[in-house]
């Protein structure tokens, strides 16, 4: 499948108006509920879903779109080009009025991405990557850091909902906080991704995250020099799996640790 050079731009323009549609429900209001005990939804996810599921069922009648609001879609279609949709990812954080939350559209074909964006409304800051084409960050293109030693680099990670299936990441955050700079906690993986590409944090690890939270954030780590795996340096693909970006020169140094 060839991604046109106008399906970003498009892609682009959905994850700002989705972003748009956060906001509006931040200022004036919205319903909670929960999916498990502390996995929230709100009604602000579900209207940027069908926001964007809409708007991509329309313009690509043939491909798949997998959201996290109706992820009882199957994974797979005959081939089909698959679009993987958090709508809201940092739910939590939006439903308590914390500034870190985005929306994330990622394509994959064959399980190969091809297209990813990440937007965040509250800093008004889009993150792109085309596959071969770079990452960039409102336009301007972005690189991951240079850091070489994990005592001088700023990681960030989180937490998963059910530590009874995933574990708890307390003994990793406890190990890399002593051993860096520090570890921050944002509670939204694409925003986290989307840092490690330009810059601001050298890696990030979570023992699960969900496809639609890394499928846009992963290629656009690593169309911005880093590299985005599984605990064993495989390539992440869209899952529900641990995962592990950086800047690429702390990668073997960051497996290492969170694999004693």
């Amino acid at each position: 499948m060839h991604i046109a050079e106008s399906d970003q731009p498009f892609v682009e323009a959905l994850a700002r108006e989705a972003g748009a549609l956060l906001m509006r429900y931040q200022r004036e209001g919205f319903e909670v509920a929960h999916k498990g005990a502390i996995d929230l939804v709100t009604t602000a996810d579900r209207a940027s879903d069908q926001l964007i599921s809409r708007a991509l069922a329309a313009r690509y009648p043939s491909h798949l779109v997998i959201s996290e609001e109706d992820a009882a879609k199957p994974q797979a279609v005959d081939g089909a080009p698959v679009w993987y949709v958090d709508p809201l990812d940092g739910t939590t954080g939006f439903a308590h009025g914390y500034p870190a939350f985005a929306v994330s559209i990622g394509l994959y074909e064959r399980g190969e991405a091809r297209l990813g964006v990440v937007y965040d409304p509250t800093r008004d800051e889009l993150f792109s990557a085309r596959l071969g084409h770079g990452a960039r960050l409102n336009g301007q293109p972005i690189h991951v850091s240079r850091t070489n030693r994990l005592i001088e680099s700023l990681l960030t990670s989180g937490f998963p909902y059910d530590i009874g299936e995933s574990g708890s990441n307390l003994a990793e955050y406890q190990r890399l906080t002593l051993l860096s700079r520090g570890v921050r906690i944002s509670g939204a993986a694409a925003l986290d991704l989307a840092w490690v590409a330009c810059g601001r944090v050298d890696g990030y690890w979570e023992p699960e995250i969900a496809p639609w939270d890394g499928a846009a954030g992963a290629l656009i780590v690593r169309e911005a020099g880093g590299q985005a795996t599984h605990y064993d340096n495989r390539d992440w693909k869209p899952s529900r799996s641990p995962v592990v970006a950086s800047n690429g020169q702390l990668h073997r140094l960051l497996l290492d640790q969170i694999n004693p």
